[in-house]
């Protein structure tokens, strides 16, 4: 009896620790992106944060207002997923996204200010040779800030 006692006090050990690595690595699993998206003239920058199959985003315009966004995704079928989005001055929209890699995709959708581009996952040259930005600018960074510029 004593020996039934002492081998469930060390499957209770075990299931503990199985429990704690299984968190420990899903927590891990939270990946932050750099994401930007353009609604009309509005440029966003911000950052996604991915987590299996769902997760949301959070952006500040760099239009020099004090405008943010924040929404939430999901993968329906992968690597076709859905999002919708709300921001401080009241924009809302809705998107369609596609996963282009592990971390990384694309998606288009409406908003009350016009047709919207996101982009996730990729390094700024990359953004810059996939988005169309406001009059034919580029995503920059000068100083610590991101702003739009002409020219390369």
């Amino acid at each position: 009896m004593r020996a039934l006692g002492v081998a469930l006090r060390i499957l209770f050990v075990c299931a503990a620790i199985l429990l704690s690595a299984c968190s420990s690595s899903a927590r891990k699993s939270n990946l932050n992106v750099f994401t930007v998206a353009v609604a009309g003239n509005q440029v966003f920058v911000g950052e996604s944060i991915t987590f299996g199959t769902n997760g949301t985003f959070r952006m500040k315009s760099i239009n020099g207002d004090p405008t943010s966004c924040k929404g939430k995704f999901v993968y329906d079928r992968f690597p076709k997923g859905k999002a919708k989005f709300s921001c401080t001055n009241g924009e809302t929209g809705n998107l369609r996204i596609t996963a282009e890699g592990n971390l990384s995709g694309t998606g288009q959708g409406t908003s009350s200010l016009g047709p919207v581009q996101i982009i996730f996952g990729y390094s700024l040259s990359v953004v810059n040779s996939k988005v169309r930005f406001p009059d034919n600018t580029q995503l920059k960074v000068v100083g610590n800030r991101y702003v739009l510029a002409t020219g390369r």
